[in-house]
């Protein structure tokens, strides 16, 4: 048996119990497959978990580029890539806790990157949206789905950094943010209608930041 036998085992089993009940759908049937083939190359080469979490935004940003483009094998394109860096966006995590480095910079410097991936892939979407929705509806809707996108952002940073939340409604949080909406991207992409995936997320995040509100919103303490 190799030297490393048993190290190796026990990253295994590390890395099998890092699934949390806040894994939606596409983390874990695929975010979360694909991300330990990642953690499993990377862990013992000593890379960092936040040079990780950098070339996960990077990986992002050149995702929204191509879904800007318009074209169709370039949107789908950047769809994959914007997929590919949700399941790296898993791997920065992992890395911390089977390295034992993780910090609360590293979550910090997480979420903000997350939030301009996806604030990025938003206007992106509406760029590629222009050519059914027009300016002005691209411009609207975009607007909306932006500005929805920092609010969500808003609050959910408050809400995991801040707002001293009891588990129970730590884990709702981590269920309502889930990185399922990486495969509404490649879905629309597909069927070339991104102007439909952009109409429903001007309205989504509002609706989404107002309900993680409304779920975590403390009880008045009875008197």
């Amino acid at each position: 048996m190799p030297a490393d036998a048993p190290r190796r085992e026990k990253v295994e089993r590390l890395l099998r119990s890092l699934a949390t009940p806040a894994d939606g759908l596409v983390d874990t049937w695929l975010n979360r497959p694909v991300s330990r083939l990642f953690t499993r190359a990377l862990a013992p080469l000593g890379v960092s978990p936040n040079s990780i979490t950098i070339a996960s935004a990077l990986i992002g940003l050149l995702g929204a580029a191509l879904l800007a483009d318009g074209r169709h094998d370039l949107v789908v394109a950047g769809a994959i890539l914007f997929q590919l860096a949700a399941a790296l966006d898993c791997t920065d995590g992992e890395v911390a806790r089977v390295t034992y480095r993780s910090s609360p910079l590293g979550a910090k410097l997480d979420l903000a990157l997350d939030n301009v991936v996806h604030v990025a892939i938003f206007i992106a979407i509406a760029f590629a949206a222009r050519a059914r929705l027009g300016d002005a509806g691209a411009l609207l809707a975009g607007t909306s789905t932006v500005v929805g996108a920092l609010l969500c952002w808003a609050v959910v940073w408050r809400l995991t950094f801040e707002a001293h939340l009891a588990p129970a409604k730590q884990g709702l949080v981590g269920r309502l943010a889930n990185r399922d909406f990486s495969l509404l991207v490649i879905l629309f992409s597909l069927l070339d209608r991104l102007d439909v995936l952009l109409v429903l997320t001007a309205v989504g995040t509002h609706v989404f930041w107002l309900t993680l509100l409304a779920v975590t919103r403390r009880r008045p303490a009875p008197t």
